[in-house]
């Protein structure tokens, strides 16, 4: 069968605690038919295997779709976008946190081509992210190069500079806030209020009405705003996730962010 034009803008999905499952994703377990112009942003926690951002295990073919939801919980075998991957996979990406996974895929012995993943959300995670993605999967660093690679093809459309967009989401408020971007590589803020602090700093993209707060009064005593649409992180926050919400009238994604830090200042 065939998926298309799908997208999830919320969820929470979230096995049995006692139960051991196999084949989870947001969209699908177990993929032997066709996956075209999806994305994700819901949330997993699984207790299982072949664990992914859209599909558990694929063995069909996923084409022009992304995953912008992390997966919190997973026992093995787990992709930000597909965990084992048997199939075709093109013209892709992931912006989802997988922790203790892959960007985007783990086990592949099928086609990757075109697929994408953030390397900025593996920076700290907090172990050295060392693991050596499959054939095909390329890291980037940045939300620009990342829509450079797919301009070419007018299934995607750009989206203020944040990440790409599928062409036909453009207009839906959800899919915006799926798409928002935080810069998360280092910046040279400095600050007298900061002196002799290391403070990770990154931009986050409000185009498009978009806003950025914190979770929780706990996260707000390790994130905070700064200048413009600076953020900023404490020391406690690191080497843990720094948590944020991006959100667009009732659409709302949280992001987990790995912000590098700022070593200190001179006194």
């Amino acid at each position: 069968g065939t998926v298309q034009e799908l997208g999830i803008g919320t969820g929470h999905i979230k096995t049995m605690k006692n139960n051991v499952c196999k084949n989870i994703g947001s969209l699908a377990g177990h993929n032997s038919g066709t996956i075209v112009r999806c994305w994700n942003m819901a949330t997993i926690e699984a207790n299982g295997t072949n664990v992914g951002g859209l599909v558990g295990q694929n063995e069909g073919k996923i084409e022009d779709c992304y995953n912008a939801g992390p997966i919190l919980k997973a026992t093995d075998i787990i992709g930000g976008l597909v965990g084992l991957n048997s199939g075709k996979i093109n013209r892709c990406y992931n912006i989802g946190f997988a922790r203790n996974g892959y960007g985007l895929v783990e086990k592949s012995t099928g086609t990757i081509t075109g697929a994408y993943y953030d390397s900025q959300l593996y920076v700290q995670i907090p172990e050295p992210y060392e693991h050596e993605d499959p054939e095909g999967v390329i890291a980037v660093e940045r939300t620009e190069t990342m829509f450079s690679l797919f301009a070419s093809s007018e299934q995607w459309t750009n989206s203020n500079n944040n990440y790409p967009m599928l062409t036909v989401f453009k207009n839906h408020d959800a899919a915006k806030v799926s798409v928002a971007s935080a810069d998360v590589n280092p910046s040279d803020y400095s600050s007298e209020n900061h002196m002799n602090a290391l403070i990770g700093i990154f931009n986050v993209n409000t185009d498009n009405g978009i806003q950025w707060n914190t979770t929780s009064e706990e996260q707000a005593n390790w994130v905070f705003p700064m200048e413009g649409n600076l953020w900023g992180t404490n020391p406690p926050c690191r080497p843990t996730e720094c948590i944020l919400t991006v959100s667009k009238g009732n659409h709302v994604r949280e992001v987990y962010a790995f912000p590098l830090p700022v070593y200190p200042f001179d006194p």
